[in-house]
């Protein structure tokens, strides 16, 4: 039954064989039907990025679902099941949890405990290839802010020249190229493997 006040009546009678009902009384009584919590929910996306937050809900449920305002412990663990988070707040409340942006893709569990309710879920850290490219006097830098190996093609355009770079670069090394040209003004344009301008 759905938690709420209810109002419950009571009727008493005495019944005489060829008389009908007689004897009749009646009573009235408020009853409170409380919340019980049957069920705990963590509410995550399945797969987050790197260098984003992972917003994790706990939800606890009573007999007919609804939620219960009440408090959660929250623990997040790493794919080496070694706690990353631990705290202890309020159900229905976010928790954002930091993702490195070069955190390695791996698998995180979430375990949450409230009134004698325990569960747990996983999501999954994805892969991303990123690139973070400036153009500085002639030279430019590439440095892999992702959470991958890079081993992919760049391409720079001068003027009306194109140069094909094969960057291989493990996460967080970086390299530099000095580019050279006639002498002249050039518009130059990096471009990365997908077509889309990583720099311009």
């Amino acid at each position: 039954m759905k938690a709420g006040k209810y109002l419950l009546k009571l009727n008493a009678y005495e019944e005489e064989f060829g008389n009908g009902q007689t004897n009749t009384g009646f009573t009235n009584y408020n009853i409170d039907v409380i919340q019980v919590p049957t069920s705990l929910e963590i509410i995550i996306e399945e797969e987050i990025e790197p260098g984003t937050n992972a917003q994790i809900r706990v939800v606890l449920h009573d007999q007919t679902g609804e939620s219960i305002e009440s408090t959660a412990k929250i623990t997040v663990e790493n794919n080496k099941s070694r706690a990353i988070e631990q705290v202890e707040q309020s159900t229905n409340e976010i928790l954002e949890i930091p993702i490195l942006y070069n955190e390695k893709s791996s698998t995180w569990t979430i375990i949450a405990e409230s009134n004698e309710l325990t569960t747990e879920i996983t999501f999954l850290i994805i892969e991303k290839k990123d690139l973070e490219i400036s153009l500085v006097n002639n030279t430019v830098t590439i440095t892999n802010v992702g959470n991958v190996f890079y081993n992919d093609s760049v391409t720079i355009k001068i003027g009306n020249e194109s140069v094909f770079l094969d960057v291989n670069l493990k996460v967080d090394e970086t390299q530099e190229y000095k580019l050279s040209a006639p002498n002249g003004e050039y518009e130059v344009t990096i471009i990365g493997t997908n077509g889309e301008e990583l720099i311009q």
